[in-house]
Formats: structure tokens, sequence, C-alpha cells
């Protein structure tokens, strides 16, 4: 392939960088930069043929062989987008999109679909715990803001599709090669539901963990507002499947403060119209 390319981006240059149409070399970038430690920054050049190269330099003064790792894991991360990636001597070389890595892609979206992304229990256990852990953390302000907006956090890394899917924003992807072209369609009809799931993920998360933050601030008990947040959750997250119309219509009487009502049931139902439909198989959250 010739000599070594010239470095299109400066040192030290971050992925957050990359603009919004972005180009393959930006999103390789972007996707390598977050794969390494402080100390370590990331260049990228296209190769004359076709083809970018990926490599690291270390500002640390390590030499422990740390940089063939993180080679390699820079080359498992392009190629779960899609591309292919071989680990040379000297870095990743990047190929251009390969059957074989958008196979398995959609393998991926797949599993994702009908695994952790239909596990709603699964999710509002996530946030009321991670409520939990932001309201004891000295480092908060500890308001029932920040609170929910930490455990939203802790569920996005979770799910980690909301992350993978954000890599790849502003990249136009295309073939002239028909497998190659189908594969890239296939992929964008999944990718279209997983985000769609994944926002329906955050938007029960930002729920629960809101109410939880909530009681916590009132002095509740947390083992006992766990379980009266995941239990209220999941009954109208149930609700919202056999019948979302009829549970959009009592939202109007909770928050108007109807006799009986709770904290938890009065936050819940008013939101009720963001809830994702449950499954009927699944039983209450663990």
């Amino acid at each position: 392939m010739g000599g070594k390319p010239q470095d299109e981006h400066p040192p030290g240059r971050r992925s957050q960088d990359a603009p919004a149409g972005a180009d393959e070399s930006e999103v390789v970038l972007r996707i390598s930069s977050r794969l390494v430690p402080a100390g370590v920054r990331v260049h990228i050049a296209r190769w004359p043929l076709g083809g970018l190269h990926v490599w690291t330099t270390d500002t640390s003064g390590r030499s422990d062989g740390s940089t063939w790792v993180m080679h390699h894991r820079i080359a498992r991360q392009v190629a779960l987008a899609g591309w292919h990636a071989e680990v040379s001597a000297d870095g990743v070389l990047v190929l251009g999109w390969g059957a074989a890595a958008l196979k398995h892609r959609v393998r991926l979206l797949h599993k994702a679909l009908s695994g952790r992304l239909a596990d709603f229990p699964g999710t509002a256990s996530l946030a009321v715990d991670g409520a939990i852990r932001a309201a004891r953390d000295q480092r908060l302000g500890r308001t029932p803001g920040e609170v929910m907006e930490a455990a939203c956090e802790h569920v996005r890394e979770q799910l980690r599709w909301p992350r993978r899917l954000a890599d790849l924003d502003g990249l136009a992807r295309t073939s002239q090669l028909n497998r190659l072209s189908l594969l890239l369609a296939q992929v964008d009809r999944l990718e279209v539901q997983v985000r769609r799931a994944c926002d329906d993920h955050l938007a029960l998360a930002r729920i629960v963990a809101g109410a939880m933050a909530e009681l916590l601030a009132s002095g509740q008990d947390p083992a006992q507002a766990r379980r009266q947040v995941l239990h209220t959750g999941w009954a109208l997250v149930r609700a919202s499947h056999v019948c979302a119309t009829a549970a959009r219509s009592i939202a109007p009487a909770f928050a108007g403060g109807t006799p009986g009502a709770g904290l938890v049931e009065r936050h819940i139902v008013a939101s009720v119209r963001h809830l994702p439909a449950a499954h009927p198989h699944q039983g209450p959250p663990r």
C-alpha cells in the first residue's frame, strides 16, 4: 500500500470534534478515541489505494504491550460497526464495509431486540438502583433532578446501544455492491427499531428514577421506596400494554389529586403516555 500515509488529524483531536456530516475517518476516530486511556493519542489517515490506517502513540512512557491490546480493541469495535478491520504491525487497517461484519451486526441487533431491549423490568430495576446509588453519592448535590439524571445515565451505559448508535451519527452508509447495499439497508432498518426501543427504555427509566428520587428526598426508607416504585411502575407499564388509551385516561385523575393516589402513582401516571408496551408474558420487576 506504499509508505505511511499523512496523518489527517492533529494530535489530540477527539471524537467530539466530528462534524454533523461525518465521513468514515471521522467516525472511526470517534470510536477509537473513547477506547484509549489518558495519555494516548489516536491518529487516522487514508491509504492512497483506499482504506484507513489507525494507530496510536503513547506519551505516558508505558512499555507493557498495551498498544497491541488497544489496536485489537479498536479493530473489534470498528468491526462491530460493520467495517472489515485487520490489525497490522503498526496499527489497524479499516478496509471498507465487510459482509461478515455487517452480518454480525445484524445478529447483534436482532439479539438486542429479543433480549436486553425486551427486558423492561430489568431497566426499571436498573433505574431504581441507580437512583439509590446516586442519592448516596457525596459528589452530587443529590437533588431529585440530579439523582434522576445520574440514574438515567447509568441505564444508558448499561443498554450500550445508545452509544453505539451515536458513534455512527452523521455517516451516510452506502455501497456500490448489491450484496453490501442490501446488508446496509437491513442494518439501517434494525437500527431504527433498536433506537426506538432504547428511547422507550430511557423514558421508563426517567419516570421510575424520578419517582424514586422524590421518595428518597422525602426521607423514605430506600428498600421500601424501591418496592413501591417497582410495583407501581410495573403495574402501569402492563396497563399500557393491555389498553394504552385507558391507561392514559386515568392520568388526569391522578394528576388532579384523586384521593388515595400516592406520590409514585401521580408521578408515573402523569407520564404514562411515554411508557413502552410491556410484554404479557413478562412478570413483575426482579
